[in-house]
């Protein structure tokens, strides 16, 4: 509508509220535990791991390292 394309909205979008939660943060005995899973895991898992854990990298930043 905005670019006038189209002349009206064909349906209505109503945002529905959603009750703010905390960010869980692991301590030092639970990320090491987790390191721990991932190298008895694969490398694929444990890279994924430290990157997240030691580099800080998001979920959508370490998904855009992956080739192909």
């Amino acid at each position: 509508m905005e670019w006038g394309v189209i002349e009206s909205m064909p349906c209505t979008i109503r945002l529905l509220k959603v009750p703010r939660s905390e960010a869980g943060f692991l301590d030092f005995d639970e990320y090491e535990r987790l390191v721990a899973g991932a190298q008895a895991s694969s490398a694929t898992d444990t890279s994924v791991v430290l990157l997240a854990g030691d580099a800080g990298l998001r979920c959508g930043e370490i998904m855009g390292l992956a080739s192909d």
